[in-house]
Order: C-alpha cells, then sequence, then structure tokens
C-alpha cells in the first residue's frame, strides 16, 4: 500500500520545453581535412542536416 514515488515525482513535474542552444560548427578537421560547416553532404550542408530545430 505504499506510494510508488517516481509515479508521484512524475505527476508533479512540469516539463518546460522552450531552450536556447549553440551549435559550434566550424574549423579544419584533421580526418576530413575541410572546414566542417562547409562540408555538404548529399547537397545539404552538414549543419542543416544534423542539428534538430
Amino acid at each position: 500500500m505504499g506510494v510508488d514515488v517516481n509515479t508521484h515525482i512524475k505527476a508533479n513535474i512540469k516539463v518546460k520545453r522552450d531552450f536556447t542552444g549553440v551549435v559550434l560548427a566550424g574549423g579544419k578537421s584533421s580526418r576530413m581535412g575541410t572546414d566542417k560547416a562547409d562540408l555538404v553532404l548529399k547537397i545539404k550542408r552538414y549543419c542543416k542536416t544534423h542539428v534538430i530545430y
């Protein structure tokens, strides 16, 4: 007859989904041999295909 602590905590947590982030992408990559920010994969820039908006 105990209270499930995890259920109690989850029920009382408000999820805040707004956030701000910074993606640092650039500089010459020693393995790729080119600037990562300018890397193009399948017609799209690498940063645009790997960063979720």
